[in-house]
């Protein structure tokens, strides 16, 4: 159902598929949850791949296969870096803010 909580390891499956398909190009990622169908990935890429939010986006959309999300918004980000948790001191690759 549309309510259920959805396993945080669906959100990185896509993530290790692009990096399989792309060689490794995210090297860093978070994933916002802003609104229970709003979301943010912040991606730290290669150099060399800083303009390719949008391609990368479209990939983990793809990729992703949940269909409860299906009408869900998403943003997509190139980041220089992403910021541990000030409590934890741990990169989290899932942070909800709901």
């Amino acid at each position: 159902s549309k309510n259920e909580p959805i396993p945080a390891y669906l959100f990185f499956r896509p993530i290790e598929g692009i990096n399989r398909r792309w060689g490794g190009i995210i090297k860093q990622f978070q994933i916002v949850q802003k609104q229970t169908d709003r979301f943010v990935l912040l991606m730290v890429v290669k150099a060399d791949y800083l303009g390719w939010a949008k391609m990368l986006g479209a990939e983990y959309l793809e990729q992703l296969k949940i269909p409860s999300l299906n009408d869900a918004q998403w943003t997509f980000e190139t980041v220089d870096r992403l910021m541990p948790d000030r409590v934890t001191g741990k990169l989290v690759f899932f942070h909800c803010e709901v």
